[in-house]
């Protein structure tokens, strides 16, 4: 309602947000080295007054899943293969997401605490502006490859090469994006 001043659009703001996780893995060889991992991921935000949605909380899509800030606790959900944020709706947060991976890990070196492993993957997602709008097979997908350093007393350290084949909210076709990660992606 645009006649409501800010004081009582946003008196009592109530929602609710939902964020669901599942991640599978399963050895591929006899050595258990080489590692499938099947991940699914979703989320929605819902409110209990759709005339008080709140200005709070979101989702926002694409890229590394890194950000150098968190914008009124806008969970950034990567999606290699694009840049980041490319894939949210234009009102820069979105109320609804899905991604799903497959990815296969080899290791190159596991040598007590230093770990360095190779990976191909394979994902597909997208962002939603409205709950109603979720569909989760209308997906962007992208395929890639990367390598993984776990180090002792500096811990994760990542870069992956991804391709999107699909346009994002502006037009553009994903296309080759290199990405880059530190720390552990939950």
């Amino acid at each position: 309602d645009n006649t409501m001043s800010n004081n009582d659009r946003y008196r009592w703001i109530e929602y609710h947000k939902w964020s669901l996780k599942a991640d599978w893995y399963y050895p591929l060889s006899s050595n258990q080295k080489l590692i499938l991992r099947a991940s699914a991921q979703m989320g929605f935000i819902g409110t209990y007054d759709k005339h008080k949605p709140s200005p709070f909380e979101g989702f926002q899509m694409g890229g590394d899943g890194m950000s150098g800030y968190n914008l009124y606790g806008v969970d950034v959900v990567g999606l290699r293969g694009y840049e980041n944020g490319s894939l949210t709706p234009e009102n820069q947060k979105s109320m609804a997401y899905n991604k799903y991976t497959l990815e296969i890990r080899n290791p190159f070196v596991d040598k007590g605490q230093t770990i360095i492993y190779g990976l191909a993957f394979a994902e597909a997602g997208n962002a939603f502006d409205k709950l109603r709008n979720f569909d989760p097979f209308l997906v962007k997908r992208s395929v890639g490859v990367g390598v993984r350093l776990h180090l002792p007393m500096i811990g994760m350290i990542g870069i992956d090469w991804g391709y999107g084949f699909d346009r994002d909210i502006y037009g553009r076709k994903g296309g080759g994006q290199p990405h880059f990660m530190i720390g552990q992606q939950f």
